[in-house]
C-alpha cells in the first residue's frame, strides 16, 4: 500500500538546511522506534536537499523507502519520505503543491531569515491529502498539468553524496542525530546488508 511518512519544507543552506515545518505519520513503526525514525528521516531529507541542485526533482531509494526532494532557485525546498510503492510523480506533485501553497501565504523575508519552525498548519492538510492517496488516477491527470521536469532517480543515498563523502561517516558526525537514532541507522544498515547477501 502506498504511504507517505514525512513531509517538510526546508530552507537550503549549503550542504545543510533548516526545517521550516513538517508533518509526519510514523504509526507503521513501533512506538519505541518512532523518535529515531523521525530523526533519521529529517536527517536524510536535509542531506538530500543539501546535495540537490536548484530546479531539480530528485527521488532516492534507500531500502524500502523513497526520499523525494525539489529545490527551487530561491533555496526553498520541499521533501517527502514515502515507502517504495509510492509513485515518484505523485510525490513531486505533492511537493509542488506544498511549495505553491506556502509561498502564497508566507512572505520570502519570513522564511529566508528563519532559523527554525514557521507556523504553517496547511502542511498537515497537504500531508493528509497525499499520505495515502486514494485516487492516483485523478492525481496523475493533475500531474499532466505540471511542467514536464524530469525526475532524477538514485538507487541509494550513497549515490547523492559528493566525492569523498560516506553516509556512515556523515551519520556518525551528525550533531542533530541522537545516539539512539545513530544506533537505529547502524542496525538497519547491518540487517539490510545481511539480507541483500541472501538474494
Amino acid at each position: 500500500m502506498v504511504k507517505m511518512y514525512y513531509l517538510a519544507l526546508v530552507r537550503k543552506q549549503g550542504l545543510k538546511g533548516v526545517v521550516l515545518c513538517s508533518s509526519s505519520d510514523l504509526s507503521d513503526f513501533s512506538y519505541f522506534q518512532r523518535k529515531s525514525v523521525k530523526e533519521f528521516m529529517r536527517f536524510s531529507s536535509l542531506m538530500l536537499v543539501g546535495r540537490t541542485e536548484a530546479e531539480k526533482k530528485v527521488s532516492v531509494k534507500e531500502q524500502r523507502y523513497l526520499c523525494h526532494a525539489y529545490v527551487r532557485s530561491d533555496d526553498l525546498a520541499a521533501v517527502a519520505v514515502t515507502n517504495d510503492e509510492y509513485p515518484p510523480n505523485v510525490a513531486h506533485l505533492c511537493l509542488s503543491q506544498l511549495l505553491t501553497d506556502f509561498t502564497a501565504q508566507i512572505q520570502p523575508r519570513t522564511w529566508q531569515n528563519a532559523d527554525g519552525s514557521i507556523d504553517f498548519p496547511d502542511i498537515n492538510i497537504t500531508f493528509e491529502k497525499f499520505s495515502v492517496p486514494k485516487d492516483l488516477d485523478s492525481l496523475a491527470v493533475i500531474q499532466g498539468q505540471l511542467d514536464e521536469t524530469k525526475i532524477i532517480l538514485h538507487q541509494t543515498l550513497d549515490n547523492i553524496l559528493q566525492r569523498g563523502e560516506k553516509l556512515d561517516d556523515l551519520v556518525t558526525k551528525a550533531d542533530d542525530l541522537s545516539l539512539q537514532a545513530k544506533t537505529f541507522y547502524k542496525s538497519a544498515r547491518k540487517s539490510n546488508a545481511c539480507c541483500s547477501g541472501l538474494g
